[in-house]
């Protein structure tokens, strides 16, 4: 993923990509739903949705809760694509390092379908060239990690909770609760990096720190209205961002596991998708504020090289 300093992309390959839906091979402008919301569970936005562990949100949110689920990324799914012609998924082209743009699709989803019940903050990066020393760092490529992780997580946030804490929806009661047991659900990525570390990852274990810090304090902001905030922290997991980095490395996926307690294993998107979904039932209602880490048990060993 790369961050634009303007809201609308456009390509050779693709007109200009705000507030477009992707289903299959085709572009659409406008409404574009397979279905009304009143036959989904409630609506869900997953941020960097497109591929590896945003793509396994998708998927779960869809099969498991039978949501309307929005992706809002940069590039178009590479994976599941019949999934969006089947359950309605749509696709709206986002640059995240961009508030406007965040601001511009959840007003846009905000228009269709009124209530938004779950919000995933799950976009991320953690280029090859930010695998280095904090000295050796640029400034340029720590604003463009710290923007991407951290500050997607702020803009969505903000506009999401928002729509969250709207009367009209409260007035609703029980009816309005029954999706997830609450106003609303709010699930960030971070990463077993924002709790043990390695060296070559300033940027990135950063970003993730910060994740988990902000993630207890809008818990303990948002509580009292009845929205949970909760942060998921994966392992190594098997996407192709991380399969990139390893084999850049000289390594393989099977060395990377080796180090795991679980089955000398990474994980798979799948694996961290299901407890996503699970974390927005009703059945999660009385957990917020804290993380949950899905990660083989390499934070029990206590890292990677002990």
């Amino acid at each position: 993923m790369m961050v634009f300093n303007h809201v609308v992309v456009v390509s050779s390959s693709t007109p200009s990509c705000l507030g477009l839906s992707f289903f299959g091979r085709k572009w659409l402008c406008g409404r574009g739903s397979m279905r009304h919301l009143a036959e989904y569970a409630g609506c869900a936005i997953v941020t960097g949705g497109s591929n590896g562990i945003g793509s396994a949100c998708v998927k779960s949110l869809v099969e498991r809760r039978q949501m309307k689920v929005y992706n809002l990324d940069l590039t178009p799914p590479s994976t599941n694509r019949d999934m969006y012609e089947q359950h309605g998924v749509e696709f709206l082209c986002t640059n995240m390092g961009c508030e406007e743009s965040v601001k511009q699709s959840i007003q846009q989803i905000i228009a269709r379908e009124k209530r938004i019940h779950v919000l995933v903050n799950n976009v991320g990066i953690q280029p090859k060239s930010t695998c280095v020393p904090l000295h050796t760092l640029s400034s340029e490529a720590w604003d463009n990690v710290l923007r991407v992780n951290l500050n997607s997580m702020f803009y969505a946030s903000k506009y999401v909770i928002q729509n969250m804490l709207d009367s009209s929806h409260q007035r609703e009661g029980n009816e309005s609760r029954s999706c997830t047991g609450s106003n609303g659900v709010i699930i960030n990525m971070a990463s077993v990096q924002g709790v043990l570390s390695q060296p070559g990852v300033p940027a990135y274990a950063a970003s993730k720190g910060a994740m988990l810090s902000l993630t207890r304090q809008m818990a303990l902001e948002y509580g009292p209205q009845s929205i949970r905030v909760v942060a998921v922290n994966p392992g190594t997991v098997e996407t192709p961002l991380v399969k990139s980095l390893i084999e850049g490395a000289g390594k393989s996926m099977k060395d990377a596991g080796s180090v795991y307690p679980y089955e000398k294993r990474v994980g798979q998107p799948e694996e961290v998708g299901n407890v996503v979904a699970f974390l927005t039932t009703p059945d999660a209602s009385f957990i917020t504020g804290s993380h949950v880490d899905v990660d083989g048990g390499i934070c029990v060993k206590g890292g990677w090289n002990t």
